[in-house]
C-alpha cells in the first residue's frame, strides 16, 4: 500500500495538471453523454446488453475521475505543504526582526539616559570662581594645576564646600546642644509656672467665699466689670441682660467678655464718635475711591475689610446641657454695618460622632431657631446697599468669616431693625442703618432664646446618641414607653444609614411630601430596613430642624412576594399614618419634650409591620405552614372597604383595634 501511494505521489509530480484539469472536462463529459443513451435506450425499450456496456464504460469514466481527484488532493496536500514551510520561515524572519528592533530600542534608551545623566554635584551651589580662589587655602585651590583644568578645578571646589560644610556643622551642633540647655531651663521654668498655677487658684477658689461674704468683688469680676465699658452698646445690652438673667434664674449659665482691651481702648473714642453722619462718611469713602484712579485696588480692599471689621472685645455666653456638654456663644459686634453675628463652638461630655450624617453640626445647630431665621441673610436691610456699592452682593459668602447674624441675637442686644425703620423718624434719620439698642427688647427675649437655644441643644445630643443605637441596630424605647406597645415584637432593625438628598428626592414614595414641603433639603435623611424573616420593610426617615417638638416623617416600601410602596398599598399608607399623623399616641404623658419620639415611631413600625405580615398570611385558601405564625391578638384581618388592617394598639386590652 505503501508502494501505491508514493506511486501516485510520483505520478502527481510527473503529470501536469493543465492536461488533467482537460481530461477531468472530457471525462465528464464522456459520463453525461452515456448517461444520456443509457436514458434513451431504456425509453427505447432495446435490449439490456446494451445498456450494461455502456454501464461499464460509465464505471470505467468514473474511475479514471477518482484517479483525478486523487492526484489533484496530493498535488494540493504538496503546495499547502510547501505554503506553511515558507510562512514558517517568514515568521522566523519577522521574529528576529522584532528581536533586533528591540535590541536597537534598548540600545539607544541606554545612550540617551547616558547622555542626559547629571551628576550630583550639578546640584550643588557652589561658591564663584572668584570667590573660591578669593578664600580657599592654596592647598585646596591648587591654583597651577585647576586654573587650567575645568575637571580638577570643580574637585577642588567640592572640596572647599565640603570643608566649609564641615565648619557650618560643626557650629550648627554647639547651637544645638545650647538650644537643648535653653529648652531644658524653659521647661524647668515652665513646671514650675504650672506647679504654681494650682496653688494660686485653690488660693483664689479660698478667697472668693471671704471676698463674697465681705462684699468684695473677684478679680475676675473686676475685670469684667473693666472691659464692660469699652463694649459696644448692643453688646453691653446683651452683657448686663444675660447677666442679670443668670443671678435672677441662678441658670447654670456662663456670661463673659473676651477680645483685647487695649484695641480696644484705641477705637473706643472712634465709636464714640460715630453718630447719625456715618453713612455720609462712608458715601465719602466711596466717591474718593472713584477718583483716585491709582490705588482704586488698595482703597476697595480696605473698604471691604473695614466694612467686615468686627469690634475688638466680644461677649460670650456658655450654656449647659443636662448631660454636661458646653455650648459656646460669641457674640460679635460689626461695627460698619451695626450688626450682632454669632459663632459657636461645642464641646460634648462623651464621644458622640457616627457615621451618619452629624446633627450637631455648628454650621446647623442654631439654624431656624425661630421661624425664617436661618443666619445667611443681613437683619439691616441698610445693609444691602452697604455691600452692594463694594461689589459685595453676596453676604452669605462672608458669613464663615463674620459669623451668623441671626434675628434673635440682635434681639438679644436690643436691636430691633423692623421697628426702627418702620417709622417716620427712621427716613428722616441720617444713618438708617444704625439701630438704637433698648434694653426692654433684650430683657423681653433673653428667657424665651435662652431656653429655645437649651432645649434645641439637648434635643440634638439625645438624638444625636440615638442615632449611634440605630447604626448599631439597637432601638432604645424608654421604660416609659415600654406600656405603649405589646411585650413582643418579632421584626427588628437590620440597618440604619444617611440618605442623600438626591437619593431622597429619586424616590416615587416620598414625592407627595417632597411636592407639599413637607420635607426640604434642610431635613437629616436617613434609610432605614426593618426584617423579619423573608420580608423587608424600607423607611426613608425624614429628620426636621424642630424635632422632636415636630415628628419623624416616614415613607415606606415593602419587599415580601413582590415590591409594594405606600403609594399603591393601602396597608402601608396605614401604617405611615400610625407614625406620621398618629405619633402623640406614641409618646407618654410623663415624658416632654419627646427626646424618643423617634426610637418609639420605629418600635410602632416594627409593630405595625408584624401585624402586617400576621394579617396578609393568615389566608384560609393558602395550604401548608405560614411563614409568619399569628402572635398579635386581634379579631379580624381586615375591615372596611378598605380592608385597613389593625394597626392600633390598646395597651389597657392588649390587642389590636382599627382606627
Amino acid at each position: 500500500m505503501p508502494d501505491v501511494w508514493a506511486m501516485e505521489e510520483e505520478e502527481a509530480a510527473n503529470r501536469d495538471a493543465a492536461k488533467d484539469q482537460q481530461l477531468f472536462k472530457q471525462t465528464c463529459g464522456n459520463i453525461r453523454r452515456i448517461m444520456k443513451e443509457i436514458l434513451d435506450l431504456k425509453k427505447q425499450k432495446n435490449s439490456a446488453a446494451e445498456i450494461s456496456e455502456k454501464r461499464v464504460q460509465a464505471l470505467l469514466l468514473f474511475l479514471t475521475m477518482k484517479k483525478l481527484n486523487r492526484l489533484e488532493k496530493i498535488r494540493n496536500r504538496k503546495v499547502r505543504d510547501a505554503t506553511n514551510e515558507a510562512k514558517q520561515k517568514v515568521d522566523s524572519h519577522h521574529l528576529q526582526l522584532q528581536n533586533l528592533l528591540y535590541e536597537v530600542t534598548h540600545l539607544t534608551k541606554e545612550v540617551n539616559k547616558c547622555l542626559e545623566f547629571k551628576s550630583k554635584d550639578e546640584e550643588i551651589e557652589l561658591v564663584s570662581i572668584e570667590e573660591f580662589y578669593k578664600e580657599a587655602p592654596e592647598e585646596i585651590s591648587r591654583p597651577d594645576r585647576t586654573v587650567n583644568d575645568a575637571h580638577q578645578q570643580t574637585l577642588a571646589r567640592l572640596d572647599w564646600e565640603l570643608e566649609q560644610r564641615k565648619r557650618l556643622a560643626a557650629k550648627c551642633c554647639e547651637a544645638e546642644k545650647r538650644k537643648e540647655e535653653m529648652l531644658k531651663d524653659i521647661q524647668k521654668q515652665k513646671e514650675y509656672l504650672d506647679a504654681l498655677a494650682p496653688c494660686l487658684i485653690a488660693i483664689l477658689q479660698v478667697a472668693t467665699p471671704v471676698q463674697d461674704q465681705l462684699g468684695v468683688q473677684s478679680e475676675m469680676k473686676r475685670l469684667q466689670n473693666r472691659m464692660a465699658p469699652y463694649l459696644p452698646t448692643p453688646l453691653f445690652v446683651l452683657f448686663v441682660q444675660s447677666t442679670a438673667y443668670v443671678e435672677a434664674w441662678n441658670e447654670k449659665m456662663e456670661v463673659s467678655i473676651e477680645g483685647d482691651i487695649d484695641e480696644a481702648t484705641s477705637l473706643k473714642d472712634a465709636v464714640e464718635e460715630q453718630d447719625e453722619d456715618s453713612g455720609d462718611s462712608d458715601q465719602e469713602e466711596l466717591v474718593g475711591v472713584k477718583r483716585y484712579r491709582r490705588s482704586t485696588i488698595d482703597k476697595l480692599t480696605e473698604a471691604r475689610r473695614k466694612i467686615l471689621q468686627k469690634h475688638p472685645i466680644c461677649a460670650s455666653i456658655v450654656v449647659n446641657a443636662k448631660d454636661g456638654s458646653k455650648l459656646k456663644l460669641r457674640f460679635y459686634y460689626l461695627i460698619a454695618l451695626h450688626i450682632i453675628t454669632v459663632t459657636t463652638e461645642l464641646t460634648v461630655e462623651s464621644e458622640m460622632q457616627t457615621p451618619s450624617r452629624d446633627v450637631l453640626s455648628l454650621s446647623m445647630l442654631l439654624d431656624h431657631l425661630f421661624p425664617d431665621d436661618d443666619g445667611r441673610t443681613t437683619p439691616n436691610k441698610a445693609n444691602y446697599y452697604q455691600l452692594k456699592r463694594l461689589g459685595m452682593d453676596d453676604f452669605e459668602a462672608y458669613v464663615a468669616e463674620i459669623g451668623r447674624p441671626y434675628v434673635w441675637a440682635q434681639r438679644l442686644g436690643g436691636l430691633d431693625f423692623v421697628q426702627s425703620q418702620g417709622t417716620k423718624e427712621s427716613f428722616s434719620n441720617a444713618a438708617p442703618s444704625k439701630a438704637k439698642s433698648s434694653s426692654d427688647i433684650s430683657c423681653s427675649h433673653m428667657e424665651i432664646v435662652i431656653g429655645a437655644i437649651k432645649e434645641r441643644l439637648n434635643a440634638r445630643i439625645s438624638l444625636q446618641k440615638l442615632l449611634v443605637d440605630l447604626e448599631q441596630g439597637v432601638v432604645p424605647v424608654p421604660k416609659e414607653s415600654l406600656k405603649l406597645f405589646p411585650a413582643k415584637i418579632a421584626t427588628h432593625l437590620s440597618s440604619w444609614s444617611s440618605l442623600a438628598w438626591e437619593d431622597y428626592q429619586a424616590l416615587p414614595q416620598v414625592s407627595r411630601f417632597v411636592n407639599g414641603g413637607l420635607v426640604t433639603d434642610k431635613h437629616f435623611l436617613f434609610s432605614a430596613t426593618l426584617e423579619r424573616g423573608s420580608a423587608k420593610l424600607n423607611a426613608c426617615v425624614a429628620v426636621g430642624m424642630h424635632y422632636p417638638l415636630e415628628p419623624a416623617i416616614f415613607s415606606l416600601s415593602c419587599f415580601w412576594k413582590e415590591t409594594k410602596t405606600s403609594l399603591i398599598d393601602t396597608a402601608l399608607w396605614d401604617m405611615e399614618q400610625e407614625v406620621n399623623v398618629y405619633w402623640k399616641d406614641l409618646v407618654a404623658a410623663s415624658e416632654p419634650p419627646h427626646h424618643c419620639l423617634l426610637a418609639n415611631q420605629l418600635h410602632c413600625l416594627a409593630m405595625c409591620f408584624d401585624v402586617y405580615l400576621e394579617t396578609e398570611s393568615t389566608d384560609g385558601a393558602v395550604e401548608g405552614p405560614r411563614e409568619f405564625a399569628k402572635e398579635k391578638m386581634f379579631f379580624r384581618q381586615s375591615c372596611g372597604r378598605s380592608r385597613s388592617k389593625p394597626f392600633k394598639y390598646d395597651s389597657k386590652l392588649c390587642l389590636f383595634t382599627y382606627r
